[in-house]
């Protein structure tokens, strides 16, 4: 599994710079397909995006459907859905913002059962490509959700 902050000192510059869109669309593929995305797919990946021009060489993902259905080998993505408040859809990204600055975080949610038994609870998870515990996360206020079907 991709860890969080490995966008922090990723060796493709221009991921470490430019890539958490590219890098949440790659924790949902793996989200997906339970494959194990090394540092070389990764690479090997982005590579081939900018090839088929899904993203330019600046890491600003043209097209996520085509990326995500070129890292999952799949079909079955066609459009992005936006919206301002938090969907209720299974897998999405949150776009953040700050004067300046623009940063995207996947977001997973399930509904669990408690140990034990009792009402099932919503549970979340939130994947950041930096660091999720630095100081300047807490500055960034959420944009938009997009949700990729």
């Amino acid at each position: 599994m991709i860890k969080q902050g490995i966008q922090t000192n990723f060796p493709d510059e221009r991921i470490q710079k430019w890539g958490c869109y590219f890098l949440c669309l790659v924790k949902w593929a793996q989200e997906i397909t339970g494959e194990e995305f090394t540092i070389d797919k990764i690479c090997a990946e982005r590579n081939e995006a900018e090839q088929k021009g899904y993203v330019d060489d600046e890491m600003t993902v043209i097209n996520a459907p085509a990326l995500l259905n070129q890292l999952t080998r799949s079909n079955m993505f066609s459009t992005v859905r936006r919206q301002s408040t938090e969907p209720q859809d299974e897998r999405y990204i949150v776009c953040l913002t700050k004067p300046g600055y623009t940063h995207f975080v996947f977001e997973k949610k399930w509904i669990e059962s408690p140990f034990g038994g009792g009402a099932p609870i919503n549970a979340h998870f939130r994947w950041d490509s930096l660091d999720p515990h630095r100081p300047a996360a807490a500055q960034y206020e959420v944009d938009s959700y997009r949700v990729i079907i």
